[in-house]
């Protein structure tokens, strides 16, 4: 086809029926498709529509609430300059870090906050891209692939480090500011609970609002029924106790609440729980006193590290205590607590932190992952683990904002999606506030796979002894290498078991399993080491590559033998 026709007849289409074709096709095609012609050109840079529906396919729109200072054009642009170079600082942290002892910690990511601060919108559009990064990823692992140096469990680790940092540094200034305000209320601490602890997904406070003011309308319609002056906002003559009786029915009745069987991060999420009914008790607390404070009833949360409880003075009783039943809603008289009973206690902020973090860490036993590490920060950033860590990654976070939060700051608004000056400013200071510390660097020696190891960095094995099942990570020629070292002349493994322990096993105990599968469970443990896994063994990543250079032989000679046989008979 005569291409000078095929352009005639592309020119002669109205705009509107160009940009709808133009919707279909990705940016950068876009921007090409403008660089052909005069009018295509002027289509293409001066279209916001077409740059606003391209928008919002790459950025939620639901956390954008603010204008921006030039075209949906230059706003997409940014989105992609800002993806490019996230994703080349990802690719150079696996090199950087991967021979390092000490943990990534906030001063090794200051790239990231430079990026995550050049505007008022970098820092949210960091965020959703990392968080996209995992995401993607997650989903690419399932089929057994890995498509880029991004895109794998390494991609996924180093993601997380920055995502726990770059949301932390947020959260602690949100914490202060409302600290300051008087507004650590259970609500707000149960969201920062919520995010703090998992940072690959972004929670909306403004959601959390909407869904508890749904709730409060619910009850509205029950009190208008029942009301003396007919509908309206004066309930007051009903007494708070008719109030409460219309809350606990629009909870536990009209919503159907029900307190969830295990302990899951989702089931700490507000918006979740009232959508769905199924939460802990503490999430129901902060609804029933986030309602009733609504209608100027003061329920009092009083959390423990073990338990807690809501409770409710009677102000036409001689202000009689009751507590407020968390599984039924329905009032009770407070009994007096035989180890407390000359104590007085209320509600505090810091408690409730202790109590979520009891609660969160009881349910994990000794599982570890990133939102159990996450945990273990609160106490750093609320300086409760100082006498007992000598490394303190947000030490100074705590008391520099403290002095830094002023009142013109308390009374400005603070939203991820759009950061002011001043507040990015800190962001940048709470990112260069600890010293560079000394890193204690490893020495790899590139290791040649003798014929007497006859497994691989990467299968999966079978412990024959002791009946579990592991992943080798390592290995040594001779046994009196290990540590600690193993008796007999034999090569032994360093493998990842179960449990996540490190152990050092003797070649004549281990079996390699006959039909490999995933194990998501240990995927974080090993995700410095290794891409991903292919059907049969997980695949060691570059460096780890360095460190074991011939592991691919063994590791094709072990599919070969699946394939044909798919038996382990081989391996005697």
């Amino acid at each position: 086809m005569d291409t000078s026709k095929a352009m005639s007849s592309i020119s002669s289409l109205p705009n509107e029926l160009i940009t709808l074709i133009l919707i279909n096709n990705e940016p950068k095609e876009i921007l090409n498709f403008g660089s052909t012609c005069k009018k295509f050109n002027e289509i293409v840079n001066n279209n916001e529509y077409l740059w606003r529906i391209k928008y919002s396919e790459i950025v939620p729109r639901r956390f954008i609430k603010s204008l921006f200072d030039g075209t949906m054009l230059q706003e997409v642009k940014n989105v992609y300059k800002i993806r490019r170079r996230i994703q080349e600082e990802l690719k150079a942290m696996s090199p950087k870090y991967y021979v390092q002892v000490n943990e990534v910690s906030v001063e090794h990511v200051r790239n990231f906050y430079a990026i995550a601060t050049e505007s008022h919108h970098s820092f949210y559009y960091t965020i959703f891209i990392l968080q996209d990064i995992v995401d993607k990823s997650r989903r690419i692992l399932q089929n057994f692939e890995c498509i880029n140096p991004i895109n794998n469990l390494t991609g996924i680790y180093y993601a997380k480090i920055v995502l726990r940092h770059l949301i932390h540094m947020f959260l602690s200034i949100k914490w202060v500011r409302e600290l300051k305000r008087d507004n650590l209320t259970p609500q707000v601490v149960l969201m920062f609970f919520l995010q703090w602890i998992d940072c690959d997904h972004l929670y909306s406070d403004g959601e959390v609002y909407y869904q508890i003011h749904t709730l409060v309308e619910k009850v509205k319609n029950i009190l208008d029924k029942v009301c003396p002056s007919g509908s309206g906002d004066n309930y007051k003559e009903l007494g708070e106790r008719e109030i409460l009786r219309a809350i606990t029915h629009v909870i536990y009745k009209q919503e159907n609440f029900s307190i969830a069987e295990s302990v899951k991060i989702y089931n700490f999420n507000i918006v979740k729980v009232i959508e769905e009914g199924d939460g802990e008790a503490v999430v129901y607390s902060a609804i029933y006193q986030a309602v009733a404070r609504y209608f100027g009833i003061e329920c009092e949360m009083v959390a423990f590290p073990n338990h807690l409880f809501l409770t409710w003075r009677d102000k036409e009783n001689s202000y009689r205590e009751y507590t407020i039943d968390l599984h039924t809603g329905q009032l009770k008289p407070k009994g007096k607590c035989p180890y407390s009973q000359k104590m007085t206690f209320g509600y505090g902020p810091d408690p409730l932190i202790h109590y979520l973090l009891s609660l969160y860490m009881t349910s994990k036993g000794s599982y570890r992952d990133s939102g159990s590490q996450n945990a273990i920060h609160i106490l750093d950033f609320l300086s409760y683990r100082r006498i007992h860590r000598t490394r303190n990654p947000y030490e100074n976070f705590y008391n520099y904002l403290m002095v830094n939060i002023n009142e013109q700051e308390i009374n400005s608004p603070l939203h991820m999606a759009y950061l002011s000056e001043s507040q990015l400013n800190m962001i940048r200071t709470l990112g260069n506030l600890n010293p560079a510390t000394e890193n204690v660097i490893r020495n790899i020696v590139p290791k040649k796979h003798p014929s007497t190891v006859i497994y691989a960095v990467g299968m999966l094995c079978y412990h024959e002894l002791y009946n579990y099942m592991c992943i080798i990570v390592g290995w040594e020629e001779d046994c009196s290498k290990a540590v600690p070292p193993i008796e007999g002349v034999q090569p032994c493994y360093r493998v990842i078991a179960g449990d996540q322990s490190i152990r050092y096993v003797a070649q004549a105990h281990l079996k390699p399993v006959t039909t490999p599968f995933r194990i998501p469970s240990l995927e974080e443990d090993i995700s410095t080491d290794f891409t991903h896994f292919d059907g049969y063994t997980y695949v060691l990543n570059e460096m780890k590559k360095i460190e074991y250079p011939d592991e691919e032989k063994v590791v094709e000679s072990y599919k070969g033998i699946l394939v044909k046989a798919n038996v382990g008979d081989a391996y005697g």
